[in-house]
């Protein structure tokens, strides 16, 4: 349900059918999720079962999750580069100097 705010392409309301309708129509329902890049939830006994996504949404999906753990990365090397700086205070001197050249 996060990713759903996330996707620029993505419908908010995904499509839902039941297992019976896929088996009835599944060549239309499946080119429906290609087209509109919407997902379609199929449901068995009233819960939801599987959801089926286009392969573009997938891959949107895919870079932002790629994205997100480069961001975390970065997040964590930051922090604790801070944290050696502040409890080090000659490394910080080190990096003043070295940063003026």
């Amino acid at each position: 349900m996060l990713v759903i705010g996330v996707m620029s392409k993505f419908t908010p309301l995904p499509k839902v059918a039941s297992v019976q309708e896929v088996q009835r129509n599944y060549r239309g329902l499946f080119d429906g999720v290609k087209k509109s890049d919407r997902p379609l939830v199929l449901l068995r006994n009233n819960e939801p079962d599987v959801i089926i996504i286009s392969p573009a949404l997938w891959d949107e999906m895919c870079h932002l999750v790629q994205k997100k753990e480069e961001l975390e990365v970065e997040r964590l090397i930051h922090d604790h580069v801070k944290t050696q700086l502040r409890n080090q205070p000659h490394l910080r001197q080190s990096l003043k100097n070295y940063l003026k050249h």
